[in-house]
């Protein structure tokens, strides 16, 4: 698994933020066999810088699963499971994306993962807890934005408790090996939904009970990844594959080709996903044109 994972820098004049702490922590630990490649980021606590920032390391990285982290004042470890369409910022208090569903859901099956903790060791379950709600804030916000945009990427979000840094000295080794744990559980769902599917979900509106109604976007692992043609880093994937180089003018022409195949209404290049782009590309002679 290459795996990107992320923190946020101190603010509201603190020289710590437990998210940074605990990033560097497990820095610090033994990688576990698992995880070939790690590429961390601290993110700028600021609404105009943190998702760019983000967005380039995600297409620099090409990870396997993005690990989020924040902090907030609740105890112990809480593994987010939706982002909400809504932002909160001084005396604003708007949506994220205009005509964008109001909650996005990760794809890891939260339910599953804290039970596969409590499993493995009972303390955990109870360290870690399931949060339905991740607030309005940056965390929201770059959670949102991440699940947005990065369909074929899995990611989850997890709020660690704020505390001072001595104090997370004395709880780092629980910290350090309850996400170490959620990154196995996470992995083991990543590789079997390679065998199968997994589901990113764009939630709507509410239903009976104010539960969401749920409008699924199949998402496919591998190459059977459906292709998202505005996203750079999709693009340089399919790039590699073919050993070509990632140039601006590459990608360009690989994103026309793409909104080219995804209107192609004929049942050869079906369903739309990496293989069948792949094909349609050496079929169309697209690969000749690129520089």
């Amino acid at each position: 698994m290459k795996l990107l994972i992320t923190a946020f820098e101190p603010f509201g004049g603190r020289t710590h933020n437990t998210s940074a702490d605990l990033l560097h922590a497990l820095l610090q630990t033994q990688k576990p066999a698992f995880i070939n490649e790690i590429t961390q980021e601290v993110l700028p606590v600021d609404f105009k810088t943190a998702w760019p920032r983000l967005r380039t390391t995600i297409t620099e990285s090409q990870p396997d699963f993005i690990l989020l982290m924040g902090e907030n004042n609740r105890e112990g470890v809480s593994i987010e499971r939706f982002a909400r369409n809504k932002k909160t910022y001084i005396n604003e208090n708007s949506l994220i994306s205009l005509g964008s569903p109001k909650i996005f859901e990760t794809q890891i099956d939260v339910r599953a993962l804290h039970a596969s903790l409590r499993s493995t060791r009972r303390a955990y379950g109870t360290f870690c807890r399931l949060s339905m709600n991740a607030g309005s804030y940056l965390c929201n916000f770059i959670y949102f934005k991440t699940l947005q945009k990065e369909t074929c990427i899995p990611s989850l979000f997890l709020h660690v408790q704020a505390l001072p840094p001595e104090k997370f000295k004395e709880l780092q080794t629980q910290f350090v090996s309850v996400v170490q744990a959620i990154l196995m559980s996470t992995n083991s769902q990543i590789k079997e939904s390679r065998a199968g599917t997994s589901d990113t979900k764009a939630i709507d509106g509410a239903g009976a009970n104010d539960m969401p109604r749920e409008n699924k976007r199949r998402t496919l692992m591998a190459d059977k990844h459906l292709v998202a043609c505005e996203q750079e880093h999709e693009m340089v994937t399919v790039l590699k594959h073919f050993k070509k180089g990632s140039s601006k003018e590459n990608v360009d022409k690989m994103q026309n080709a793409c909104r080219s195949w995804k209107k192609d209404g004929g049942a050869k290049y079906k369903p739309k996903n990496r293989d069948n782009f792949y094909k349609y590309l050496q079929e169309k002679g697209i690969l000749g044109k690129l520089a």
